[in-house]
């Protein structure tokens, strides 16, 4: 009976689980979202314990030696980590297991468990990072209430409020009042407010407009084009104090939606030469691969 290693990467909209035989896939599944606040604990419990199950539909669970788990903001409080410390162990006990940050593993995957930067910029903006003696550290990440710099999340919001700012007269004409007024198919920015208002995720909603500045910042709107330029200052700022904090040169791989927008990218990119520093292409390997390989070496400890 071969030996069996299990990757399980924890997500808002999915959850993927990759099962590894030596170097073989033999299995790579999804389920629905891990994010314990937004699901709920009877939901967050059932997904693990159907995922429990459907572990033994690919192979024998006496062959599972070790597996490792990464979930949404695992480790940010203490309080949050002995909740999720404890339904994992109402899963998956009598397993050797770990369980890491979601974040954490996508660096690890991004890297192939190497030394790095990651530069994380979707809906919200994080760097984690490891060196080269294994040290590891954070910058970022703090949410949409306390950071989150640099993310969808801060250029959409700064999207409506500069929007504001031209439908008052307080800056120059820009096209952003239109365009978000279009994008909601609405006929005024007031209307956008009370929308905007009354949604329960107002998160994705406002992340989602950063797309639509980035748009009108190619078209030569200068406030949109000072919303990108600020934004990429910020992210590039914390991937300066990763770098500062670890002495060392390291790679910089850059994942998240936010960086499918050239413009931003671009300018991340140029920020990060700056610091004497190399942006590679981060690895293809998912982050649920990423996980079973790291079960593989916990399984060998």
């Amino acid at each position: 009976m071969l030996d069996s290693y299990v990757g399980i990467d924890g997500g808002g909209s999915k959850t993927q689980v990759v099962i590894l035989q030596g170097a073989n896939v033999i299995a790579d599944f999804r389920r629905g979202g891990s994010y314990l606040p937004q699901i709920g604990v009877h939901a967050f419990l059932k997904l693990f314990q159907d995922i429990h199950q459907q572990l033994g539909y690919y192979c024998d669970r006496k062959s599972i030696k070790a597996l490792v788990i990464g979930l949404p903001g695992y480790g940010a409080t203490s309080n949050w980590k002995k909740e999720l410390d404890e339904h994992m162990a109402k899963v998956f006990s009598g397993y050797i297991y770990d369980i890491y940050n979601d974040v954490e593993l996508a660096r690890e995957a991004a890297f192939n468990l190497a030394p790095g930067i990651l530069a994380l910029s979707g809906t919200g903006s994080m760097i984690w990072a490891k060196g080269s003696r294994g040290q590891r550290l954070t910058v970022g990440g703090w949410g949409h209430l306390f950071g989150d710099e640099g993310s969808g999340y801060a250029i959409g919001l700064r999207g409506l409020q500069l929007a504001s700012h031209s439908h008052d007269g307080r800056i120059s004409p820009s096209s952003l009042p239109e365009a978000i007024i279009k994008h909601f198919k609405l006929t005024s920015l007031w209307e956008v407010l009370d929308i905007l208002y009354a949604k329960q995720d107002k998160r994705s909603e406002i992340a989602a407009l950063s797309y639509l500045v980035a748009q009108e910042a190619e078209k030569g709107d200068k406030a949109a084009q000072q919303i990108i330029h600020e934004a990429s200052h910020r992210l590039i700022e914390q991937i300066g104090i990763a770098h500062q904090r670890l002495g060392e040169n390291l790679p910089v791989a850059c994942v998240g939606g936010m960086f499918k927008l050239s413009t931003y990218h671009q300018q991340v990119g140029v920020g990060i030469a700056q610091l004497g520093l190399k942006e590679v292409v981060a690895s293809s390997t998912s982050p649920a691969l990423g996980a079973a390989k790291l079960a593989v070496r916990l399984g060998a400890n």
